[in-house]
């Protein structure tokens, strides 16, 4: 019974300045890193990345080690777009990865 009421105190408990505040600055922070995801010019080491993600696709990386952080973007090739827009595809898929992450840290947080 006191369970009960102690739920309904919190679902009629209207949000603070603090946590509004809090909430429209990581909006924010995430609308910001998607804009310049999408908007920001591609960078040697994108392009670097790209490539060895082409030659695993080819089959000429071949070690573990060599692999292991290109396969998650095994797909790109297959796009058929541009070298940019596979770029921004994969830029897209690492900024949801981040989103997931930051949603995850909040659940965790709100337990403490």
């Amino acid at each position: 019974m006191h369970q009960k009421k102690d739920e309904m105190k919190i679902a009629n408990r209207k949000p603070s300045i603090t946590r509004v505040a809090l909430s429209l600055g990581a909006t924010l922070c995430l609308a910001a890193s998607l804009e310049l995801s999408l908007n920001l010019g591609a960078n040697w080491d994108e392009y670097n990345y790209l490539s060895q993600v082409y030659l695993l696709a080819s089959g000429q990386l071949n070690q573990p080690l060599q692999t292991f952080h290109t396969q998650l973007f095994r797909w790109l090739p297959s796009i058929g777009t541009s070298e940019l827009d596979q770029i921004i595809a994969a830029r897209l898929t690492i900024w949801l990865l981040f989103l997931g992450t930051c949603v995850l840290v909040y659940l965790i947080a709100r337990n403490f």
